[in-house]
């Protein structure tokens, strides 16, 4: 119950916090741009054959973590 609490905390906070996210948005067709994006869909894929709903979280916390990486070597 507590975990469910503090989760619902920390994703509020990233809503309205000033830290930008990844866009799943395809502005073009180059890897380079877009491969950020194909391995959060992949790791979507695989953990949903893996792991049922249990993927909904895991692809959530991969796609903060690509975010946080792919943003800190755009600058």
């Amino acid at each position: 119950k507590w975990v469910l609490y503090g989760i619902i905390l920390i994703v509020s906070y990233l809503m309205v916090s000033r830290y930008s996210f990844l866009t799943m948005k395809f502005n073009d067709a180059s890897i380079k741009n877009n491969l950020p994006k194909i391995i959060i869909a992949a790791v979507a894929v695989i953990s949903a054959f893996l792991f049922g709903w249990l993927a909904v979280p895991i692809t959530f916390v991969f796609y903060l973590l690509i975010s946080f990486i792919s943003k800190k070597q755009l600058k």
